[in-house]
């Protein structure tokens, strides 16, 4: 019994550095750290959007390991969060550490693995719940014919950020180090 419940999250990590390892080729600087928050991000900045059922259905799909970070903080009382465009950049940069000016990219190398690894159409599908000014911003410059430029991860801009979104980004972040610290999980 105790070599099937290894095997099983044996399994699940195996998957989850799979998944990852594909978004992490994709920004092609090798920064598997830099890779799972752009993930986060993409995940939580998504779940927050959508209604609490369609955020339910689209986290079945995903892998165990990153469900957990999906529904990681998640209030569904509260699903879906209304915000803007501006203000869907932000968070997302906030949470991902990286400029707002890179969020439209980052944001689209995530969208094209997920939809690579994920049921064909689910993605999309999940997608055409969201406004369009956010769904643009999910697609990324790619599919609007805008040029793509591989993001640079640098930290945001401090003055821009909510205080309480501070907070969180920085006890995620050092929940990271210390995991990073005990051993490498990715």
């Amino acid at each position: 019994m105790a070599s099937t419940t290894i095997d099983v999250f044996d399994h699940a990590v195996h998957t989850a550095q799979n998944w990852l390892a594909g978004i992490t080729r994709r920004f092609g600087d090798g920064d598997r750290h830099a890779a799972h928050r752009i993930l986060r991000a993409w995940l939580h900045t998504l779940r927050d959007r959508l209604p609490a059922a369609v955020a339910a259905d689209f986290a079945a799909q995903l892998p165990e390991l990153f469900r957990g970070a999906f529904y990681d903080g998640w209030q569904p009382g509260r699903a879906p969060v209304k915000y803007g465009p501006e203000q869907y950049r932000r968070r997302f940069a906030l949470e991902a550490q990286i400029p707002v000016d890179e969020v439209d990219t980052a944001a689209a190398v995530v969208t094209a693995e997920l939809r690579d690894r994920m049921s064909p159409g689910q993605v999309d599908q999940v997608l055409e719940v969201l406004p369009d000014p956010i769904r643009r911003i999910l697609r990324g410059p790619a599919e609007t014919g805008e040029r793509a430029e591989p993001p640079v991860h640098r930290e945001p801009d401090v003055a821009e950020l909510d205080p309480d979104q501070l907070a969180r980004a920085a006890r995620r972040n050092t929940e990271l180090l210390i995991a990073a610290s005990l051993h490498d999980p990715w």
